[in-house]
């Protein structure tokens, strides 16, 4: 018998299983997307189904979305999941990136998909749209007790057994099959997806507490996007890898075998996918800066800014160097980075996983993040220690840094100890 399936979340989850010929061998009953997690657990408005059926929005959005708006504003998305039974229901928190519509009667709502929301309105099924709030705008204890409540709600449908959890979140990496190279992002896309990635890995952290004994697939690292994916670019339109991944972790939880063999399995499963990327499209990364530097696109002593990214680069994606090692071997628990760039939250998510508290970070054109009002050196701690990332000066910062007396080290330095300590 198929093994089948009801899925609560992002277009990924759906494309691990729509980018394999017959779903992988698996049975779609329920899928739902485009609603607010942290609230749809609450009352909606009711909504004539019948009306707001026979409107035609095709220009505007396909069947599905206009479906799962409409699941959204009547708060019916559990009602839909319920109607049809499955094996199995996937989960994640990605949608609790989305920024919130707000309408007239107080309800919020998934924040996309504007036009659907204003005809809706103009034919007097929705209120009126009158506010939008950022998707961050909650009390930390707040967000933490929201995500709670939704997933009660999720093992009051499910025996725990029988609920996977992936932890998804942004990739600013984009891959041209065509031109053979890998490019960023534009930065107010990047930046903002630094942001949606804490505030999931946030959301995701109390979500895998509060289902505990649930299935969990991890994000892996390295994970690039695909430029030519057939629901176009973007921060979560992957590429194959990711979704054979997907399949690959799935097949093996329905193998229903012991726990600690299935938790096995995936570590090795992520870890094999993370040697992929890195040997896939490492090629790729460096054919893109070698590329950029010789159209002059990368900015003043580029040779510098060349030689440092590219020595972080191998690194972390080709020999598997870990940042956080250097701090944990000198007994550091505290760091706060000079530098905001795909670096910096690389190496925060190395820190983390090693319990090192990065409380920030700061440069001449940013403000400290966290709400910290970090803007220049005399604002810091001289008790804090400094990882400098700065790729195109780093020795300057360093030596200002070390002459108002700061402990501070050089990102290229703390790479040197750990390849040398590495090798012995």
């Amino acid at each position: 018998m198929t093994t089948s399936f009801n899925i609560l979340g992002i277009c990924v989850l759906r494309d691990i299983f729509s980018h394999h010929p017959n779903d992988g061998g698996y049975k779609i009953n329920q899928y739902v997307n485009s609603f607010p997690p942290l609230f749809i657990y609450e009352n909606g408005i009711p909504v004539n189904i019948d009306r707001y059926n026979k409107i035609d929005t095709s220009d505007i959005v396909s069947n599905f979305i206009k479906r799962s708006i409409l699941f959204n504003v009547n708060r019916t998305v559990f009602d839909y999941i319920e109607s049809k039974n499955s094996d199995y229901i996937l989960i994640d928190m990605g949608l609790a990136r989305v920024d919130y519509y707000i309408l007239e009667n107080g309800q919020y709502c998934f924040g996309g998909y504007r036009p659907l929301y204003d005809r809706m309105s103009s034919k007097g099924l929705f209120p009126p749209i009158i506010q939008t709030k950022p998707f961050n705008f909650l009390s930390t204890a707040e967000i933490k007790n929201r995500t709670i409540a939704y997933c009660k709600k999720i093992k009051s449908l499910y025996d725990i057994d029988k609920i996977i959890l992936f932890e998804i979140k942004n990739s600013t990496l984009l891959y041209d099959s065509k031109k053979e190279s890998i490019s960023s992002f534009d930065p107010a896309a990047v930046r903002k997806a630094y942001l949606q990635n804490e505030f999931i890995e946030f959301c995701f952290s109390v979500a895998r507490k509060e289902l505990q004994g649930c299935h969990v697939v991890y994000m892996p690292k390295n994970v690039v996007c695909d430029a030519y994916h057939p629901l176009k670019k973007g921060l979560l339109h992957f590429t194959q890898e990711y979704y054979d991944y997907g399949l690959e972790s799935i097949n093996i939880i329905t193998k229903n075998m012991p726990r600690d063999e299935e938790e096995k399995a995936l570590n090795a499963l992520r870890k094999d996918t993370e040697e992929l990327y890195a040997k896939k499209y490492f090629g790729a990364l460096e054919k893109s800066i070698l590329s950029a530097a010789k159209a002059n696109k990368i900015i003043k002593r580029k040779n510098t800014l060349l030689e440092n990214l590219y020595y972080f680069l191998t690194a972390v994606y080709k020999d598997n160097i870990d940042i956080s090692d250097f701090f944990t071997a000198k007994n550091i628990n505290t760091i706060i980075i000079y530098g905001h760039n795909d670096a910096y939250t690389y190496i925060r998510k190395q820190c983390s996983q090693q319990k090192i508290n990065v409380i920030g970070f700061f440069d001449v054109k940013y403000k400290a993040d966290h709400n910290d009002k970090i803007t220049d050196f005399s604002n810091i701690s001289k008790e804090t220690v400094v990882l400098v990332i700065d790729f195109v000066d780093e020795n300057t910062i360093y030596k200002k840094l070390i002459n108002l007396g700061f402990d501070a080290y050089k990102l290229t330095e703390v790479i040197d100890w750990l390849y040398k300590n590495k090798s012995e």
